[in-house]
């Protein structure tokens, strides 16, 4: 009669959970169990959706599709020469004065019986003055100093002030000795002795 060995076949278990496993050594030691940690997935990023593409109607027949033009730039305006100002009589009598030296300036001043003090170009300027609107006359109160154009004060009779541009003396010397005047008049109650040129038909 033959043996016939028989295997044995053993049972396994089925594996418990990772959790009860550990709270199950965890009461055997007497310690608590620590609570399993929670393992959350990452959600994985949304795949590139493609944008809808732009639906464009057609144009109905007889429709004008208005065409895209660019931008107008502004034109720029071309720049027009300006006109030689005009060679007006003041103009060369100053070129002319330009050219004279100091000396001629005063000795022009003195024959028309005016100051004859200062820089070239103050004497310029008054000679331009007595030229165009005559010459600055004597007081005719004093006979000493020559008359100024400037704010002067004028108090009437009844006492009433007024300001206005008209003529003023300041005085002048007599010899030696300074005199103070302080004779006041109007722009229109003096008149101003024309300039004496130093030739007929001359510019100054």
């Amino acid at each position: 009669m033959s043996k016939t060995k028989t295997k044995r076949t053993t049972k396994t278990k089925p594996s418990k959970p990772l959790a009860k496993r550990r709270a199950k050594a965890a009461t055997k030691s007497g310690g608590k169990a620590k609570p399993a940690k929670a393992t959350t997935a990452k959600a994985a990023p949304p795949a590139n959706v493609p944008k809808p593409a732009k639906v464009t109607q057609p144009a109905s027949a007889g429709s004008v599709v208005p065409a895209t033009l660019p931008p107008a730039t502004a034109a720029k305006a071309p720049k027009v020469a300006k006109a030689p100002k005009a060679s007006s009589l003041d103009h060369q009598r100053r070129q002319l004065l330009d050219t004279k030296t100091i000396p001629e300036l005063k000795q022009m001043l003195k024959r028309n019986d005016q100051v004859s003090t200062g820089t070239k170009n103050k004497l310029i300027k008054r000679i331009l003055e007595c030229v165009t609107k005559g010459a600055f006359p004597r007081c005719p109160s004093c006979g000493i100093g020559r008359l100024k154009v400037g704010s002067a004060t004028i108090v009437s009779d009844e006492g009433e002030v007024t300001y206005h541009k008209g003529f003023k003396c300041p005085g002048g010397y007599d010899d030696d000795e300074y005199v103070y005047c302080g004779f006041i008049a109007k722009l229109g109650e003096i008149e101003r002795p024309a300039w004496k040129f130093e030739a007929p038909g001359s510019l100054v």
